[in-house]
Formats: structure tokens, sequence, C-alpha cells
């Protein structure tokens, strides 16, 4: 399977309303990534390395133990604790196979 992150940002918000070059800027330096079904990506306190807005998948969010919330597809998770500097609030664990961009921490230190 093959997917082209230039048309994938194009077709997805926020992504679609940034300009060409910033998106071309953000298609070379984003990854894809396969993730499998159970898969724990991020504990809760950790720093994740990684923004991991998704293509295609599902995700769940822990707390303590307990669900708080379900990611579809086009949702985000890790970003607000690279944008902070801090530790995720949520485990975050994949239910079914996914596909994720993956956006690296100097992305959030440039802008």
């Amino acid at each position: 399977m093959s997917l082209d992150i230039k048309k994938l940002l194009e077709n997805t918000k926020p992504f679609s309303l940034l300009s060409e070059g910033e998106i071309d800027f953000l298609s070379k330096k984003a990854m894809i990534d396969y993730i499998p079904r159970e898969t724990v990506v991020i504990k809760e306190g950790e720093r994740p390395e990684n923004s991991l807005p998704y293509s295609k998948g599902a995700f769940i969010l822990k707390k303590d133990g307990n669900t708080v919330d379900f990611l579809e597809e086009g949702d985000f998770f890790g970003d607000t604790a690279l944008i902070f500097n801090q530790p995720n609030d949520f485990t975050v664990k994949s239910v079914e196979d996914s596909i994720v961009l993956l956006f690296p921490e100097e992305l959030f230190s440039i802008w």
C-alpha cells in the first residue's frame, strides 16, 4: 500500500487550509507508519517524540486505566504534549490496525 503524504494533507483539515508551500514542507517532514492492533503508542506520563495524526484506524485514550475517549480517522494525539513540552496526559492504544502520519518534534519548535 502506498500513501501520498502531500495528497493526504491537501485533503485533511486543518492541513488543507495551509498554503501549497507549507503543505510541501510538511509532506517532506512527515513519515507514514503502521501501528498494529492492541499497541500502546504512548503511555500516560510519557513525553511523545512525534505527533500522530492518523489517516486510517482507531485508538482509545485512557487515564488512570479508564477509557476517556475514542479517536477515529483524522483525530490527533501527542500534539498537545509536544506543543507545551510536557508528558502526555493519556495512554493511547490502537484498537485496530492503523496507519498514522508522524510529525517530528522539531516541527513544533518552528511555529
